[in-house]
């Protein structure tokens, strides 16, 4: 019967050794993971990134018909950052500005076309054709 218990305690001293080991791995990889997601929070998308992150929300139309917007907080955080730290961004052939009402924050967009006059590559918003 001793015999029987010292195999028992020596299974037990090896599947604690290897639940150790174990737990040593999966706090590795938390760490891994925490510090990549602490990094990519800390990058802020280029100006010409933003449209891909704006472009599949739910815009909604002006009653004017020139132009769209959406509450602050349906975009994503990095991207609403971008537009707090800056008002106003021209990308993608948008014009996007950011603005704060009394009670909310919006983000509001326009399309751009070639100024008439302002030389090569100057901008303007575009205005709907009317219906």
């Amino acid at each position: 019967m001793a015999r029987r218990v010292e195999e028992i305690l020596e299974y037990l001293r090896r599947r604690a050794e290897e639940a150790r080991r174990e737990a040593e791995i999966w706090s590795a990889l938390l760490k891994i993971v925490e510090e990549g997601a602490e990094k990519r929070a800390r990058v802020k998308p280029s100006e010409e990134e933003l449209p891909a992150l704006l472009e599949g929300l739910r815009w909604k139309r002006y009653r004017s018909g020139e132009g769209e917007w959406v509450y602050a907080d349906m975009i994503p955080e990095e991207a609403l950052e971008v537009l707090r730290e800056k008002g106003r961004v021209e990308a993608g052939g948008y014009v996007y500005t950011y603005k704060k009402l009394d009670k909310a924050e919006v983000i509001s967009r326009r399309r751009l076309e070639p100024a008439a006059t302002g030389g090569a590559g100057a901008t303007r918003p575009r205005r709907p054709p009317r219906l």
